[in-house]
């Protein structure tokens, strides 16, 4: 049985054996030489959550940040499946892509970018490819503007948001919700403003990831307030508090998002990040 605990118990058991997590007393280099030693192993993934580990005692410090680098060269090695905390998965007559994405809670887009398919009909029974027990979830954080998609427990990566604001009246609302609609290029239609998917003008750029409170229906007919994560026109206000209330990433973070987010996934809106969920955070966010 594929499982989410198979999946992320050598995370948590490699990283305890390389002397537990990174805590404040550890020095760049010490984790440095602790995240080289996971690569080392093929262990990306465990490596991704030991810098992180080091975040969350740190915070945004100069000291933290120059783990950065490294972190992101890990983050790029995990979606690049060159991580080794996959699950081999025998592709079997009459699968597609779509098929065993659904069975492991993930996207499609998801596999082929950790697999390096370029086409996703060239997908061929009796072979092997990696795949990892979904659904990633997402918090964001509105006080540091932050955004953080996890796998399980496992942090995977972070993004600075724009959030609603400045008013009361447009503030990001806190709660829990799910993923109920996703939007390639979606066309934008506000008042007297429409551009379709594409326009540069269009102010919620390349993608919409629409979010609902799972404990609330919609009520036929009436008129529902949309709400969710998109991508932006204006990436110079990334780290703001500027929105109607959505939750803006620029183009290029929205689009990784995207492809790890399904329908139903969940999303929780946080005023602030716990201590020990701590990451580094734009310059000049207060």
């Amino acid at each position: 049985m594929y499982s989410r605990v198979r999946q992320l118990s050598a995370l948590f058991i490699f990283a305890f054996l390389l002397s537990g997590t990174a805590g404040a007393e550890d020095t760049p280099e010490a984790v440095l030489t602790k995240v080289e030693a996971l690569s080392a192993q093929g262990k990306a993934l465990t490596a991704v959550s030991v810098a992180y580990d080091y975040f969350a005692e740190n915070g945004y410090a100069d000291r933290a940040e120059r783990l950065r680098p490294r972190l992101e060269e890990m983050q790029k090695k995990f979606l690049e499946g060159l991580g080794g905390e996959f699950t081999p998965y025998r592709v079997k007559q009459g699968d597609t892509l779509d098929i065993i994405a659904d069975k492991f809670k993930v996207t499609a887009r998801f596999l082929m970018k950790v697999n390096g398919i370029a086409d996703a009909k060239s997908l061929a029974p009796d072979t092997d490819i990696k795949v990892a027990e979904g659904p990633f979830s997402a918090k964001v954080f509105l006080k540091e503007r932050r955004a953080v998609v996890y796998l399980g427990e496992a942090r995977i990566k972070d993004y600075p948001v724009a959030v609603g604001g400045p008013t009361p009246d447009r503030a990001t609302p806190i709660g829990t919700y799910s993923v109920t609609e996703k939007a390639e290029n979606p066309r934008y239609d506000h008042g007297k403003e429409h551009y379709p998917g594409g326009d540069p003008r269009n102010p919620i750029g390349v993608r919409w990831l629409r979010l609902k409170d799972p404990n609330v229906a919609e009520v036929k007919g009436a008129k529902s307030f949309r709400f969710g994560l998109h991508g932006t026109n204006e990436p110079d206000k990334i780290s703001q508090a500027v929105s109607e209330g959505c939750i803006r990433f620029r183009n290029e973070d929205v689009e990784e998002v995207y492809n790890f987010l399904v329908k139903g996934g969940p999303v929780n809106v946080m005023e602030a990040m716990p201590v020990k969920e701590t990451v580094p955070v734009e310059k000049g966010v207060q």
